[in-house]
């Protein structure tokens, strides 16, 4: 866990990263003192985080995880990222920043400081240090600002504000229009729900900021013909027709809205720019595809290449940090081409920050895939070809294509012009590299096999 433990207080923000280490390092003992160099606490702070760790891990998860033996920590269970994840909500709950923030998007403003000394005890220093410290986090103060944040935190630690029921019937009924239009589906419904959520309440109690902050900081950068029915605007109590504006906005910041002509982007002109740039470069990477799907991949970069430049920092935020060291072992050439994309698109300024990059490469290569795998770029051909009987090759091809069934990696018989020879038995015909399996494959043939491929696909990458 990284990015949003800001949330959590001293202490046990502490324990999040010692389960984290211990989970990324993955030994079977740790020395205290290279714990206490890492985290730079003393002997008694790593005691006293271990003992409170595994008190909370026995109330919430009934299981204690760490002990101590002459200077040694081990471990007593395995602990995975389930486990992380589950103890870093319940303390993500327990969180002063999250109670005020929780406030805000229920009421439409903070809450009362008597309020939470009543509730919570809080003095009053108490609670304007934590208000300010949540003041100073979301800097713009607009409401547009603040679904993202609110949507971005609880997501992070797998929460759900308490919202009334007329919140979450209205949000049914948005819902139920939204799959009905085809503009959102059903596949990422709990996130979909959230955030909508978290808009119908920033609306009942918020309207007049979230319109006026809409307005006057272009948030609102899509256009709709469509309303939203009277039976929905009844409910919220409103003759406002530009609701559904608002809400297409918001889903298309975290990407939910599906492509479709029932919407478009007032800034179509940049977009466009942004395609002119980008799409003699499309053709010759797609080279073998046809016109039409030319412009309409080109198009699609553009649009999220624009949409992408505008997006809160609290979206990258909810990402965490990406890698694409897969698509750079699988796919080189695809790589290689998004990166000069990116070159392209920055050439007259920088649309695609350096500290977002592998963010926006990890959803141009997804925009992409489908091209990607069609096109057979990166492909390695591999020749199956052992000495018993054919059943045996169908039974390797079968193995094969369990294991390595995504990259662009197909398996033919009797050809000598293949990447990879893949026998039982030394051919000095055929002008591919060989790998002979005389025995069953063990682990580290299929790596040795996995890394053939990848040095393959290195070796043939296009170049731009």
């Amino acid at each position: 866990m990284q990015n949003l433990n800001f949330f959590l207080n001293k202490n046990d923000a502490l324990k999040i990263d010692l389960i984290n280490y211990i989970l990324e390092n993955d030994f079977n003992s740790y020395d205290m003192r290279q714990l206490e160099t890492e985290f730079s606490i003393s002997d008694y702070m790593l005691k006293e985080t271990i003992d409170s760790l595994n008190i909370d891990l026995r109330n919430q998860l009934h299981f204690e995880w760490l002990f101590i033996e002459k200077g040694i920590v081990y471990q007593q269970y395995l602990m995975t990222r389930y486990h992380l994840y589950k103890i870093a909500k319940y303390y993500f709950s327990l969180s002063p920043l999250k109670i005020i923030l929780e406030q805000r998007i229920l009421i439409g403003d903070f809450p009362k400081y008597t309020a939470m000394q009543a509730e919570y005890g809080w003095s009053t220093s108490y609670f304007f240090s934590q208000r300010n410290q949540l003041i100073n986090l979301v800097e713009d103060q607009s409401s547009f600002t603040y679904i993202q944040f609110v949507y971005t935190s609880f997501t992070y630690f797998d929460s759900v504000p308490n919202f009334s029921e007329r919140v979450h019937n209205i949000s049914n009924e948005i819902l139920t229009f939204l799959f009905k239009k085809q503009l959102i589906d059903k596949r990422r419904y709990e996130h979909e729900k959230l955030l909508i959520e978290i808009c119908v309440s920033e609306i009942l109690n918020n309207e007049h900021n979230l319109f006026s902050h809409a307005k006057s900081e272009t948030n609102l950068l899509i256009q709709t013909d469509q309303f939203l029915p009277k039976k929905i605007l009844s409910l919220i109590g409103t003759s406002e027709s530009n609701y559904l504006i608002v809400l297409l906005s918001v889903l298309d910041s975290f990407d939910f809205l599906n492509i479709t002509d029932q919407y478009s982007y007032t800034n179509q002109k940049a977009i466009n720019q942004i395609d002119k740039l980008i799409h003699p470069l499309v053709s010759s990477f797609f080279d073998t595809f046809d016109d039409e799907t030319i412009d309409r991949l080109s198009m699609n970069i553009a649009c999220y290449t624009q949409r992408f430049s505008q997006k809160s920092q609290w979206v990258f935020s909810l990402e965490g940090q990406v890698s694409i060291s897969y698509f750079r072992d699988i796919f080189p050439s695809v790589v290689c081409f998004s990166e000069r994309l990116v070159e392209q698109i920055n050439k007259h300024g920088e649309l695609i920050l350096s500290k977002y990059l592998n963010f926006y490469l990890f959803n141009i290569i997804s925009i992409m895939y489908e091209e990607i795998t069609s096109s057979k770029v990166d492909a390695v051909k591999i020749n199956v070809s052992f000495s018993a009987t054919e059943l045996t090759n169908e039974m390797i091809s079968s193995m094969l294509k369990n294991h390595i069934n995504h990259a662009s990696v197909s398996f033919i018989k009797n050809t000598k012009n293949a990447d990879i020879y893949l026998s039982d038995t030394i051919n000095d015909d055929v002008t591919g590299e060989q790998v002979i399996w005389k025995k069953p494959p063990i682990i580290s043939d299929w790596k040795a096999l996995g890394e053939l491929i990848i040095k393959i696909k290195q070796h043939g990458k296009k170049i731009f």
